[in-house]
């Protein structure tokens, strides 16, 4: 009897291992694809994503590829026992079969209003009366021009002329009063004190979810522009300046570099890093 319980947990053993295995080279292969095979619609493309001091990684990303139009998600999950994960898979799998339902996307805006909506109430399906959410920041591009959206921490920006230009502020409490500080509503010494809290007012994952951040004009891309998305993980660590710096090198080693950028800050180890980078070649 002895003999067989062995057998089957070194079977059991066997069976776990070999399904870490592929799993791997399977993660493996479509990194080796994506760094290889990587220009679409003239856009060059390049992301990464790595694991601070978190038990798990939080962040799903997508860039995805439908009727001559580019989509780039990148939903940045919080909160515990995998929440957060739970709720960044479940916003890029709602905007990624949206994108690919809405076909030719004649009214952007009515896709952004609609994923968002959506997501949000899948999530919140799946969460119960979980605490978390996720923050997701999406790019279109489509016949030249860029059109987003944002709703949480995930910052997206335009790399042009050597100089990062931010499009989205985000829905934390600091960007909340400096709004409030300049139209009045709000004395300065609140203000002030409230510039050092970052924490999110809003996200994907709450009943009172309803504001997302568009774009005021779509945005015409120039040659060797970079459509820049960052988690909050890199750029509350990594200065926009070193950003620049990077990017104003070598695009093809640029998400490696910042990658080692970040694990040289000191307090990379409070989050995960995100980074997805798209460059405009016509």
């Amino acid at each position: 009897m002895n003999i067989f319980i062995d057998f089957l947990k070194t079977y059991f053993i066997y069976i776990i291992t070999t399904l870490i295995l592929v799993l791997l080279i399977y993660r493996t292969t479509i990194i080796y694809k994506l760094k290889n095979n990587n220009i679409i619609n003239n856009l060059k493309i390049d992301m990464i994503d790595f694991v601070g001091n978190k038990e798990f990684l939080e962040t799903n990303n997508l860039v995805s590829h439908f009727n001559n139009n580019i989509m780039a998600v990148m939903a940045d999950g919080h909160g515990k026992n995998f929440v957060g994960k739970k709720s960044s898979k479940v916003a890029i799998q709602t905007f990624d079969h949206l994108f690919r339902t809405y076909k030719n996307l004649n009214n952007i805006n009515y896709f952004f209003k609609n994923a968002f909506n959506l997501a949000n109430k899948e999530i919140l399906k799946y969460i119960d009366d979980e605490m978390g959410g996720t923050s997701v920041s999406c790019a279109v591009v489509k016949q030249g021009y860029l059109y987003y959206a944002v709703c949480g921490n995930v910052n997206i920006s335009i790399f042009r002329n050597d100089e990062i230009i931010p499009l989205s502020e985000g829905h934390t409490i600091d960007v909340y009063a400096k709004d409030k500080y300049y139209k009045g509503q709000l004395q300065k010494q609140v203000a002030l004190q409230a510039l050092k809290d970052k924490r999110l007012l809003n996200y994907l994952g709450q009943d009172g979810f309803k504001d997302i951040e568009y774009y005021d004009r779509p945005v015409k891309l120039k040659k060797d522009d970079v459509i820049v998305i960052l988690n909050s993980g890199i750029s509350e660590i990594i200065p926009l300046l070193k950003i620049e710096e990077i990017l104003s090198t070598n695009f093809d080693k640029a998400c490696y570099k910042i990658k080692k950028e970040f694990e040289k800050r000191r307090d990379y180890k409070e989050d995960n890093g995100s980074v997805i980078l798209m460059k405009y070649k016509k």
